[in-house]
């Protein structure tokens, strides 16, 4: 099945909305954090609506042959919602339990909050001792850095199917 198909066969009148993205991108159409925020970097025009052209202009970082620095740049963007140049720590959090689950690992919020706790505790501390509510990117790429990490966290932002996609089709992405 080459991109073209993928996306026609969920899109309405060549364009698609957040659950038809979601199902071409191979989830049921139940959305996400991650694929909400995947979406809105996707709709180019924020209208709400992806067309073909903005399909394909954002699938390179989500492949598996992607640069790890690209995962990490991508990933850092995603979750940084208000361009403020910091990931809340309640973002990071609940997507990095999307990404376990995803795995078929399931925490308590308890038990999340130790994670998190656990990896960013000793890296962000404010000025007076107490844990940061959000992380810069320089600490986000120390954390994915860390053995462990950069397999369960950016796991999530890799579609391995999409490498036979792209292979396939690199010279015509229609199909003809």
């Amino acid at each position: 099945m080459c991109i073209r198909d993928r996306f026609d066969g969920v899109a309405m009148d060549g364009r698609l909305n957040e659950e038809q993205f979601t199902r071409a991108m191979g989830g049921d159409g139940a959305g996400s954090m991650l694929h909400s925020l995947v979406f809105s970097r996707f709709d180019r025009s924020n209208n709400g609506l992806i067309s073909f052209e903005d399909f394909v202009s954002g699938l390179s970082p989500l492949a598996s042959r992607a640069p790890h620095w690209e995962k990490i740049k991508y990933s850092f963007d995603l979750m940084d919602r208000t361009r403020s140049g910091f990931i809340a720590r309640a973002d990071l959090s609940r997507l990095v339990q999307e990404s376990f689950a995803h795995q078929g690992l399931h925490f308590t919020q308890h038990q999340m909050d130790q994670i998190i706790g656990a990896a960013i505790g000793p890296r962000c501390r404010a000025p007076c001792g107490t844990p940061k509510e959000q992380i810069c990117f320089t600490e986000w790429e120390s954390l994915c850095a860390c053995t462990g990490w950069q397999d369960h966290a950016l796991r999530i932002f890799t579609m391995p199917d999409l490498d036979c996609l792209c292979e396939a089709h690199l010279a015509s992405l229609v199909c003809l």
